[in-house]
């Protein structure tokens, strides 16, 4: 085919669709004279009070007061734990942890306690528990511990807790 017939054919095709769809364009052109916009008018703007700022009385954000601990609350400044950074043994509650043995080495008494995850020795003056438990004693059969607990009035009062050594059943000693 030659380049003019190739032309006369498309302008053939371009005339049909041109007319194969002119009576949806006169439906639509009909149809938008009687379509009106759905949107309302925006509310008139609203402008905030202006409120003066004055932090004179408030606390300084860098101050060491605020600093937080690992649960991401305000650490109280009068907590036995306050100063210090706490032990190991502090991580676990006292009621899953067990004393399994008592040694006495150079007029010192250690004891090891059986932790979740391992055994653990300890002495007098060590940190157990989640409520500031210090261990003030320990003999051959028993580990004596201080804690310190907040009451109904929020102030901290001391409570005594016995770890009493464990001997696996069945075996003869």
């Amino acid at each position: 085919m030659s380049f003019p017939r190739v032309a006369v054919l498309l302008l053939a095709l371009v005339g049909c669709a041109a007319e194969e769809h002119s009576d949806i364009k006169e439906w639509m052109a009909e149809e938008a004279k009687n379509i009106k916009g759905g949107v309302k008018e925006p509310p008139p703007l609203i402008t905030p009070p202006i409120v003066s700022y004055g932090a004179k009385g408030l606390m300084s954000p860098f101050s060491p007061e605020k600093v937080r601990t690992k649960e991401g609350g305000l650490t109280d400044l009068s907590s036995p734990g306050a100063g210090r950074p706490p032990e190991y043994l502090e991580t676990f509650p006292l009621e899953s942890m067990r004393l399994i043995g008592v040694i006495g080495y150079r007029g010192q008494m250690f004891a090891l306690v059986q932790t979740p995850d391992k055994p653990k020795h300890v002495t007098v003056g060590n940190y157990i528990g989640p409520n500031f438990g210090k261990i003030i004693e320990i003999t051959k059969s028993q580990m004596k511990i201080s804690e310190s607990v907040k009451d109904a009035n929020d102030l901290w009062v001391k409570r005594d807790k016995i770890l009493y050594l464990q001997q696996d059943e069945g075996v003869n000693k």
